[in-house]
């Protein structure tokens, strides 16, 4: 069995509200991801190492649990 995660998106887009960015694409330039980047994870694309650090710390109190799922990935 293999496992990734995914993103909350629902929960993302709401804590990025909470935290004062007036966009997801505000988001993405204040904390330095592309947002292609940004855009691919929030339609169901794996989020990089980066991606999840820099949400975490943007988005605090947030937590993991509230922004990402781990899910079964079909081999």
């Amino acid at each position: 069995m293999s496992y990734t995660l995914v993103l909350r998106t629902a929960e993302f887009d709401r804590a990025v509200v909470a935290a004062g960015y007036s966009s997801v694409d505000d988001f993405a330039g204040r904390v330095g991801l592309p947002v292609e980047e940004v855009g691919v994870v929030r339609g169901g694309g794996e989020p990089s190492t980066e991606f999840i650090a820099e949400a975490l710390v943007a988005l605090a109190p947030v937590t993991f649990a509230n922004l990402f799922e781990i899910v079964d990935r079909p081999l």
